[in-house]
């Protein structure tokens, strides 16, 4: 029986509902500048980090925090965050 737990940092599994609680007009916005800084090149891979489908990078939690931060919401549970460090 293998034991060995490969532990890693831990990191977030999706966006989808923060990105769903942007107001509508700010979404275009976000994604576009979120998949710049992030470096992705296709909508395809947007969508597959937002929906979970894709593994999210610990720099690219970083990038993701940032930008729903501005908006105050947290893109991880979609609701209002009222404390910095979500």
């Amino acid at each position: 029986m293998n034991t060995n737990t490969n532990t890693t940092e831990v990191v977030k599994a999706n966006f989808e509902l923060g990105y769903g609680n942007l107001p509508a007009v700010m979404q275009i916005p976000v994604k576009t500048s979120i998949m710049k800084e992030c470096g992705w090149s296709s909508l395809v891979t947007f969508h597959n980090k937002r929906k979970g489908i894709t593994k999210i990078r610990p720099t690219e939690v970083l990038v993701i925090e940032a930008h729903f931060k501005k908006h105050g919401i947290n893109p991880w549970t979609g609701l209002p965050f009222f404390d910095e460090n979500f």
